[in-house]
Formats: C-alpha cells, structure tokens, sequence
C-alpha cells in the first residue's frame, strides 16, 4: 500500500489519538528556582556561571535525564559557556 492508503492514514489517526489521549493525562510540575542579577554573558564555562544559574543546568539535566554540554549565555553565537569536557 502507499503512502496515501487508508490503512496509513488510519494508523496515522490512530497514534495522533492515542497521543492526545495521553497528553491528556499529563499534569504539568511548577518548580521555582532562584534568580540572579549577574551578567553571564561573558561567562565560557559552565562552571563560571552564578550558583543560582548552575543550579538551574543541574535541575534541566535531572528532568531531562541529559547532560548539558553548552548553554547560550546571550544573544551572540559565541556566547555560549562550556561543560569542561567541551571547552576548548
């Protein structure tokens, strides 16, 4: 069968259900976490951000279950601070 079938396009249905289905179950989590005032902009390394910046990477990293290697510190392509395994 194509791409076109009925039997695709009900599969495509099918999961397009299933995934609103589930979506709506979903709950969103709302966590604060503290600010800062520091211009990082100027900042390569991870590890030069302020406390409060560092631990905001360290909660994307457990909710994403991923390191982050790199964040963008402004608005620049090179502003971006580094984990120490990245930085050159």
């Amino acid at each position: 069968m194509g791409s076109g079938s009925e039997s695709s396009i009900w599969k495509t249905r099918s999961a397009d259900v299933m995934a609103r289905c589930t979506l709506s179950l979903a709950r969103p989590v709302y966590e604060e976490f503290e600010g800062w005032q520091t211009d990082i902009s100027a900042a390569r390394a991870l590890e030069e951000l302020p406390a409060a910046a560092r631990g905001y990477v360290a909660a994307v990293e457990r909710i994403a279950g991923v390191r982050v290697e790199m964040a963008s510190v402004g608005p620049e392509r090179q502003q971006i601070a580094k984990s120490a395994a990245h930085a050159t």
